[in-house]
Parts: structure tokens; sequence; C-alpha cells
């Protein structure tokens, strides 16, 4: 029978493609140690959203227990990463007199605490709420206020939050599973953390976590997320579309998108003869060969359409034109192979293919994009607390009967500011 540990941290990832349990042993100094790991194609989660709470249950469960095996210990609490009910990105401005004085560090405080007051009272769950940059008298990109005279001191903070009833949806299914939940993290934010540099986010960069259901979008510059939306089309898509033009059934579409998928066409593909599994009128299966070209031709619109989705969300963003910085994909959806090509084209500016760093004890099939976001919430829960004004992620409000933790806003504020300066 497992142990209880002691000294750990653990993950799930509940997505529409895949449910995921990360374990991790931390020590005092130096990186953590991957101990258990699980994974399993998700049931009940459609586009991030939890529809059939037995299917995702049944699911989960299974996952936290491969886990726990290769761990040796029970998991009693997980951090969950989720890209479901987003509700969109939201930037407040709070601003506080400093009376022509030099600024002081209570001022800066008394700043921070009412723009926490301000992201505690917006719609939803909340789960970040990132400081961006302090301004004096109008003036923006000021890094460290302290003892700077100015008649106006303000805080620009990106706030993510997801929907209640999301939220309490995943804190069910998790206490189906008996796990607490502590926390929620935004996915889009997590893969940010796993795959950009720190000279990217300094300079201006966009990072698109395309996963099965859901394409995150996360924008950075000077080194502060500014930015993070989420739009329910995801690379499922392009798996439906092959399922209903190839008679396929949606596991055999899925295989042979990632197996044989392109967006590009060869003149060497309009001959090369793929084999697939087709349904028959009357019943059962047979092998039928398709065209290469045939098949790339079916993918194709799907990804454009995925990708121009994005182009309009990081117009409305300001990230366009010669503002744009480079684009980072990453996600299960990003591996598809010329997918960094015609982004390119389509969002008009460079495109690179995000991988998460390693860590010791992670296997090698969960090294790719496609658990980007699992790796970037290990990250962030390890060294990432200091860019958050709230610890209050996960905690439902207006009235919701479950509870998470409650925010610790002195010891978190003042952590914030000694690492700040």
């Amino acid at each position: 029978m497992p142990q209880k540990g002691a000294d750990s941290v653990a993950i799930i990832e509940l997505g529409s493609a895949k449910t995921c349990c990360l374990v991790a042993a931390v020590e005092a100094e130096g990186d953590p140690q991957i101990t258990g790991v699980g994974h399993l194609g998700s049931a009940g989660i459609e586009e991030g959203l939890v529809q059939d709470l037995s299917k995702a249950q049944t699911i989960l469960s299974r996952v936290v227990q491969q886990a726990e095996t290769m761990a040796g210990h029970v998991i009693e609490q997980a951090v969950v990463v989720t890209s479901g009910g987003h509700l969109g990105n939201d930037g407040i401005r709070v601003e506080v007199s400093a009376a022509g004085h030099a600024i002081e560090r209570g001022d800066i405080i008394k700043t921070i605490r009412l723009a926490e007051r301000e992201a505690d009272a917006g719609p939803g769950t909340l789960l970040h709420a990132v400081p961006a940059c302090f301004s004096i008298d109008g003036k923006s990109g000021v890094r460290n206020p302290e003892g700077l005279l100015g008649e106006r001191l303000s805080l620009d903070i990106c706030v993510q939050a997801i929907e209640n009833d999301h939220a309490g949806n995943l804190h069910n299914l998790a206490n189906q599973a008996m796990l607490d939940v502590p926390a929620l993290l935004f996915s889009g934010y997590a893969s940010a953390q796993a795959c950009l540099h720190d000279e990217e986010k300094e300079n201006g960069v966009a990072c698109v976590d395309l996963g099965g259901g859901i394409c995150s979008t996360t924008i950075f510059c000077g080194s502060k997320l500014i930015y993070g939306g989420a739009d329910p089309m995801g690379s499922d898509r392009i798996t439906r579309t092959l399922a209903k033009r190839l008679s396929l059934s949606v596991t055999d579409a899925d295989r042979l998108k990632k197996q044989h998928g392109r967006v590009w066409q060869r003149d060497a593909d309009f001959k090369e003869v793929i084999s697939v599994p087709q349904r028959l009128a009357e019943g059962g299966m047979e092998q039928t060969d398709i065209r290469k070209a045939r098949l790339i031709s079916l993918i194709r619109p799907d990804v454009e359409e995925i990708l121009e989705s994005v182009a309009a969300q990081l117009k409305r963003a300001g990230f366009s034109g010669r503002d744009a910085g480079p684009v980072v994909l990453t996600g299960g959806g990003a591996q598809l192979q010329g997918l960094n090509l015609l982004a390119e084209q389509i969002l008009g500016c460079p495109v690179r293919l995000g991988f998460p760093q390693r860590y010791a004890g992670l296997p090698t099939s969960m090294r790719g994009p496609a658990f980007s976001s699992m790796i970037g919430a290990l990250s962030h829960i390890l060294t990432g607390e200091r860019e958050e004004l709230s610890s209050a992620a996960g905690r439902l409000k207006k009235g919701a009967t479950l509870t998470g933790p409650a925010p610790i806003w002195p010891k978190r504020v003042l952590k914030w500011l000694r690492d700040a300066w």
C-alpha cells in the first residue's frame, strides 16, 4: 500500500484530448525529481469543460493510480491545470495618490492591496492576478517606483478567471477521485512558463498552446503577462473532419492525423498510398487505400481556420504588424508537420515550436509539446509565485458552496516586493 508523500507536489491536467497526472519530489535546493506519471486519453471532457462527470472521474482515478504506483505514495492533493471556461482577458488599472512626495514602500503595498480587491471583485473564479507594470503620473513602464517623485502611482495587472460553474465542476471531479485542489492554473499561462525564454518575455512574445479542444494564447512584454485568452477551436477539429470525410472512428482518425498528417503537399504525396480502416455500409470494417495528398487536402482547411482565429485574437490584443514579436507554438496540436511554416505565413511573424524544459525522471514520451502545460505548471509552482498578486487560485466566489484556500495576501505581497526589488 503506497504511503503518503511528504515533500512532493502533484499536478493534474484535465484536457479534452488527455488526462495527465505528474508527481515531483521537491528538495530544498536543486531541481525537482519526477517520481510518478500517468496519462490516458480523456473521456467526458469537451472543449476543456466537464460534460460527463462519471466518465471523467473514471479516467482521472486511473491516471492518479498510475502516478501513485510509480511514485510509491498516495496523492492527497493536486494542482489542476485547465483551459476550459476561460472568461477572457481582463486588464485592471488601480491608482493611489502619492501627494507629490517620494513614493514609499507603503504606497506600493497600498496599490497592490487595492489591485487585490479589484481583481477579487471581478466575475468568475480568480486564477491569476499578475502585475504588469507601475506608472507614475501616467508614465508607464516603471519597474521600481520606490523613491521616485510623483502625484499618482498606478499599477496595471492582468487578471485570468474562469466561470464559477466550471471551477466547481473541476473541484467536484477531483473530490470524487479523493483529491483536494489547492489551486487551479490556466493552461496557456502554464505552457508559457515551460516554453518561453526570459529574453523573449522581455522583448515581447506570444505563446499559442494548441490543445485538443482549446487554443490558448498568452502574450508577454517587459517580462510580464499582458494578455491571456482561449478559443474553443483545437486540433480535435481536424480529427473530426477526417473521421467524417473518411468514414473512420475518431480513434483511427486521430492516429492517421498523428502518423501521416501534414499541411504541405509534395509531388510524391499524389502517388503515396495510405491504408486506412474504413467502415462498411452493412457494418464491419475493411482496409481502404487513399492518396496522401487527399489526407493533406482534408487537414489544411481546418489548420488554416485555426491559425486565422489565432491571428484575429493576436490582432485584437495589439500583437500584429510591426508591433508583433515572435510566436511560440506548443501543445499536442502543434506537432503537425509543417504547421510552424504555415503559421509564419498566416500570422506574419517568426514562429518556432516550443518544447518544455526537462526535469530528471521525466519519461521520454512526456518531453514533447503536448505536455508543456504540465511541466510549466510545475515550474510555476516552484519558482513563479513572486509573479502573482494572489494565492486565491481555485477559490469559488459569489455564493458557491465549494471553497478553495483562503488568500494569503500579506505574505505573498511582501515576497513579491522582496523578489522584485
